[in-house]
């Protein structure tokens, strides 16, 4: 039987996608940016930890900054705690710039590649570099090159191009930009997936993306931190039980699996053509 919660207790979670920022620093502050003003802040600890309160399985683990390899010590806490805690990860994903190499950020993901692999054999853990001419301007204004060695290592994964027809959102800086290269941020709806009739660990699945920013706040990814703090801020993990947060916030509850992939699917489609 599934664990009946009492007072005080949170539930374990099936998360499907899951994008943790772990830092608010960036070397480059690129036209486009939906960030905006950079801060000198990374994720505490006690944010982390309680992620993992909470969240027990996720299929695939963006790592958000700012920029990532400005916070090599934080990714090296989340690693191991995801270990420490046998937390279950389908993928791993770390969108860099590629202008700061790090041979440790290399070492961490050799060890937690090994991690993966124990139990799921076609688990992946990849580095992402960021291109596009918003970057490239920005580099070249501030003399910044590529790192070759971000292109070659086992774990790069591929270039994050801008495709030809993508209308950027309109925030942070990209709010600078030209009114038709942009459009209004459409917040993502999120599902939750009630597994509390069934036996096991797991209570919920929610999605399809989830984002917990450096102070624990549960928000959307692709707006500014001061937007997560106000017009998108659904909570905080430090505090609050993500299920009811997301459910307090408009998320709709489903009961079966099929239900809550076709409604999930649909709704990533729905995110994708929107800003094409």
């Amino acid at each position: 039987m599934v664990k009946q919660l009492g007072s005080g207790e949170m539930n374990s979670l099936y998360v499907e996608n899951l994008g943790i920022i772990l830092t608010e620093k960036c070397n480059l502050n690129c036209a486009h940016c939906f960030r905006g003003n950079k801060q000198c802040r990374d994720i505490s600890p006690e944010v982390i930890d309680a992620i993992f309160a909470q969240v027990r399985v996720i299929g695939i683990l963006n790592i958000c900054g700012g920029e990532p390899t400005m916070a090599i010590d934080k990714i090296e806490y989340l690693f191991n705690k995801i270990i420490e805690k046998k937390i279950l990860v389908g993928n791993i994903c770390i969108t860099i710039n590629g202008t700061i190499y790090s041979s440790k950020l290399i070492k961490l993901c050799e060890c937690i590649y090994g991690y993966i692999k124990d139990f799921n054999p076609k688990g992946f853990i990849g580095i992402y570099v960021s291109y596009d001419k918003y970057h490239l301007e920005e580099m070249k204004r501030e003399n910044i090159c590529f790192c070759k060695e971000n292109f070659n290592n086992p774990f790069f994964a591929g270039i994050r191009e801008l495709g030809n027809n993508l209308k950027l959102f309109r925030e942070g800086n990209g709010k600078s930009l030209d009114s038709n290269l942009t459009i209004p941020l459409r917040p993502m709806r999120f599902f939750v997936l009630d597994y509390s009739a069934k036996e096991g660990i797991i209570t919920h699945k929610v999605g399809p993306f989830i984002t917990i920013n450096i102070d624990g706040t549960i928000t959307e990814d692709n707006t500014t931190y001061e937007n997560q703090q106000t017009i998108y801020n659904y909570g905080n993990i430090l505090t609050d039980n993500l299920v009811d947060s997301l459910i307090d916030n408009g998320a709709k509850v489903v009961k079966k699996e099929i239900m809550y992939r076709i409604l999930s699917k649909k709704e990533v489609n729905k995110f994708l053509s929107y800003n094409e």
